[in-house]
């Protein structure tokens, strides 16, 4: 008489031919997580580079119109002391 064989034995049986197919999925999976982990930090390297060209552009917008700001209240302050002068 064969043995039949235990629930034990096919677990066994059948682990020892899905074991491949678990590790190549695991990796397969695993692989495209740091694909897509790349995706997303080349996307953040972007934005952060155009966020700082942004702030360096909104920097030297800031700088010009201080400057033509602090030159338009010398000139005022030059035609104030022009005119005190007159006036004396």
């Amino acid at each position: 008489m064969t043995q039949r064989p235990t629930f034990w034995s096919n677990l066994v049986g059948g682990t020892g031919q899905a074991l491949p197919l678990v590790v190549i999925t695991a990796l397969m999976g695993f692989g495209t997580l740091m694909v897509n982990m790349q995706i997303q930090m080349s996307e953040l390297k972007f934005k952060q580079d155009e966020t700082l060209r942004v702030l360096k552009r909104t920097e030297e917008g800031w700088t010009k119109t201080f400057d033509w700001i602090r030159a338009e209240v010398d000139d005022i302050d030059q035609r104030v002391r022009e005119l005190e002068k007159r006036r004396r």
